[in-house]
């Protein structure tokens, strides 16, 4: 609407072939949403940093307000040009021009970085994590918009691209504050299994890092070939899991040789014959 009291040549300007007929209630409007939306990005690319701030490093949650800031603000500068009755055609045409090129010579990493934010926000794991992927197992060093890094048991530095990450099948194997660890062994078919079962359990029960809920077991599983399979379950601390495995199958061999519990092996016996080749039986 135009106001009797400012000249027609204030309240108008004249259509050109970029600009538009533009009102004072335009110029209002164009100066109240710049300035609502600004703040409005602001405290979302805010909130976005503080977030990724908590699960990564604080140059790649700066990167993330970077990310999330620019696109908004271009969105912000359109609509208010639209406003204005700016013809903004040409901009947007040049800007899709720009983004085909841009995005084939960038395909890679631009998937990289959407999947690092698809990362983040499923929140499956985090730095510190133990986890398995891709056959790789080791500790999250860190989660960035391009890389996953792990370091391995090994003390090895492996760096895995966040598609890579996104597409695989990932165990975070410290999700969960315990974890069973399963010790599988023969005993002759001749052993009492009620003797080896309280051994075994002992055993577990006698390791100070083996948790009191669930408690430890005893399972007998098949009837094998050289022996009755069975195997000793405890639950432990999931960021201790391996040294704890090693040192809790280490004690109970030890304790199955002091009671004189006979773990079979695979034998083959070979019958000779003066007249014929070596015969194998098992």
């Amino acid at each position: 609407m135009a106001l009797s009291i400012i000249p027609s040549s204030f309240g108008n300007v004249e259509s050109t072939g970029i600009i538009g007929k533009i009102t004072v209630g335009d110029i209002i409007l164009a100066a109240l949403v710049a300035i609502l939306g600004y703040f409005v990005i602001k405290k979302i690319s805010s909130t976005i940093e503080k977030y990724v701030a908590m699960k990564i490093k604080k140059d790649d949650a700066e990167l993330a307000y970077r990310f999330m800031f620019y696109p908004l603000l271009t969105i912000l500068i359109l609509t208010v040009l639209s406003i204005l009755h700016i013809n903004i055609t040409s901009f947007v045409a040049t800007a899709g021009v720009l983004g085909i090129i841009l995005g084939f010579a960038a395909q890679s990493s631009v998937s990289n970085i959407i999947s690092g934010i698809f990362l983040l926000i499923d929140d499956n794991f985090e730095i510190g994590d133990i986890v398995e992927i891709d056959d790789v197992i080791g500790v999250i060093v860190d989660i960035g918009f391009m890389f996953t890094k792990i370091r391995t048991w090994d003390n090895l530095y492996v760096t895995l691209p966040n598609k890579a990450v996104a597409d695989s099948k990932v165990i975070n194997i410290s999700k969960y504050d315990i974890r069973r660890i399963l010790i599988k062994f023969l005993v002759n078919y001749s052993e009492n299994l009620d003797k080896v079962r309280k051994i075994a359990i002992k055993v577990a029960e006698d390791n100070t890092d083996v948790v009191d809920d669930p408690k430890p077991a005893f399972v007998v599983l098949d009837m094998g070939d050289d022996g009755i399979n069975v195997r000793l379950e405890a639950w432990v601390p999931a960021k201790r899991y391996w040294p704890i495995e090693r040192k809790l199958t280490e004690s109970l061999t030890n304790a199955l040789k002091t009671h004189r519990i006979e773990v079979p092996y695979p034998q083959r016996v070979v019958h000779m014959d003066s007249d014929q080749e070596p015969k194998k039986s098992k």
